[in-house]
């Protein structure tokens, strides 16, 4: 399932320090992870997060299948779409 965020004013370097801190985990961990990080774009990328989830929900037509989903950061030089 894929989201993909676009139009956001802020460097991609301090971007991808957010990305690099939840790619590989879990969907649950990420999340945490984003409610305590002190950075600008956390909150970003947290919707983002969740608009991927909730997108995984509405094709797969189940529960919240959070203990399935991983994070997959995909086009890492744009730092676009977020992949579970």
């Amino acid at each position: 399932m894929k989201a993909v965020l676009k139009n956001y004013r802020q460097a991609p370097r301090k971007v991808r320090l957010v990305a690099d801190s939840i790619k590989g985990k879990s969907v649950v961990q990420a999340q945490t992870e984003l409610d305590y990080l002190v950075k600008r774009a956390s909150l970003p990328m947290k919707k983002l997060l969740e608009s991927a989830v909730a997108n995984a929900v509405a094709l797969e037509h189940k529960d919240r299948p959070d203990d399935d989903l991983y994070v997959y950061l995909e086009n890492w030089d744009n730092i676009k779409r977020l992949k579970l």
